[in-house]
């Protein structure tokens, strides 16, 4: 009786498996048709991101890291990497899980804290350093992501 019991499970899982084989060919073939059709629209109404141009999304982070006190706007960044600006901002949604102004502002608020505690800088320089031009909305910015102003955060250093 086991035997055969043991039998019939077999026969299950190789029923299982065939129907996930089956299942997973399925979605492979759809995945291929989204991209033909993608690929036969024009350039600039695709939305499928590939390889290269999710090198050029890296390489735009990498970008803005470097120059927080340049143009970091969305169409300058698109000019940049050459991608139009809905495949950028899915771009930095796929591969930083946020939005390129979010991305800006958590890494403006990265290096600030890193200035913060050098004592050449005030607050003052640290907003400039950093690309932004209002001392207020700094202080409302980094006090919501920290909970404390910059000032304060300053003094915790000196």
């Amino acid at each position: 009786k086991d035997i055969l019991r043991n039998a019939g499970e077999y026969k299950d899982f190789l029923l299982a498996r065939k129907l996930t084989l089956q299942s997973i060919t399925i979605e492979m073939f759809v995945h291929q048709l989204v991209q033909f059709n993608d690929d036969r629209l024009e350039s600039d109404q695709r939305t499928l991101l590939r390889v290269q141009e999710l090198k050029r999304v890296e390489e735009a982070g990498g970008f803005i890291k470097e120059n927080l006190a340049g143009d970091l706007s969305i169409k300058n960044l698109s000019r940049q990497t050459g991608l139009n600006p809905n495949k950028l901002q899915n771009g930095f949604k796929y591969l930083f899980a946020t939005t390129i102004n979010e991305f800006i502002t958590n890494v403006r608020l990265e290096q600030a804290n890193v200035l913060l505690q050098n004592k050449e800088y005030n607050v003052r320089a640290v907003v400039a350093a950093i690309g932004l031009e209002s001392n207020s909305y700094f202080s409302k910015i980094y006090k919501k992501k920290y909970g404390m102003t910059p000032k304060n955060y300053k003094k915790m250093y000196s």
